[in-house]
């Protein structure tokens, strides 16, 4: 068998094989089995042998792609519809904006004046930020221990 697959390299072989095993296992229908160009021709050369191995390679790698192709696909239509939505969701905001910014205008309000932004995540943390806040510590130099005894009395 190594002989019809020579030209094959290490995962095509293994596949080969794993093909050759469920063909052999599964059974043709009548109508496959009349279509079928290798169960038509029982002598075949081992250069038919290879297109047919080559042949379920190919089918193989196609089904493999196809079925990528279609998780892309999937993917892609999930993520676009996605970014659809936010852009909706951001005409819908500016048209708020517009119409709450008349109002305050109509009543006389200097909204203008006011930072009108509005932060989406809380500032990172500063280097005093991460500090204990209940620490009791000063920059007082460290004091010398004294040298008399303490007599203890029994």
């Amino acid at each position: 068998m190594l002989s019809d697959v020579a030209g094959l390299n290490i995962q095509q072989r293994r596949l080969v094989r794993m093909m050759e095993t469920k063909i052999e296992t599964t059974e043709f229908s009548s109508r496959e089995h009349c279509n079928s160009y290798q169960n038509c021709h029982p002598n075949k050369t081992p250069e038919d042998e290879r297109y047919r191995l080559k042949h379920i390679f190919l089918r193989e790698k196609y089904e493999h792609v196809m079925e990528a192709s279609t998780n892309y696909l999937y993917e892609t239509n999930r993520i676009r519809h996605r970014v659809y939505q936010i852009e909706k969701q951001c005409r819908q905001m500016r048209c708020l904006k517009r119409v709450l910014c008349q109002l305050l205008d109509d009543h006389g309000d200097l909204y203008y004046k006011a930072h009108l932004e509005i932060l989406d995540e809380d500032p990172p943390p500063t280097f005093l930020d991460a500090l204990p806040k209940e620490s009791n510590w000063t920059m007082e130099p460290a004091r010398k221990k004294s040298k008399t005894k303490v007599s203890t009395q029994l």
